[in-house]
């Protein structure tokens, strides 16, 4: 009994989760977009730290001289990268 519903449930777990789209949302500094629910998170003009519990990747090295605040977060904020 439990095996047979473990694979609807599963599916529908899969397709709520593709079906959430992505949303644009405008803050004071700029805007963040959040695709399949917060899986991956894209703030622009944002220089805030990550959290004391995130993977913080600094952009010092990637990016070029004039840091433009962007951070992108996946996995509802486990890691960050961060160019500022």
């Amino acid at each position: 009994m439990k095996s047979k519903l473990l694979f609807p449930l599963a599916l529908c777990a899969i397709a709520a989760l593709l079906s959430s789209g992505c949303a644009t949302q405008p803050t004071h500094n700029g805007k963040i977009t959040k695709v399949l629910g917060g899986l991956v998170t894209v703030e622009t003009g944002d220089f805030s730290d990550p959290a004391q519990y995130a993977i913080g990747i600094d952009g010092k090295a990637f990016s070029s001289a004039t840091p433009s605040g962007t951070s992108v977060s996946t996995f509802w904020g486990l890691t960050k990268y961060t160019n500022y």
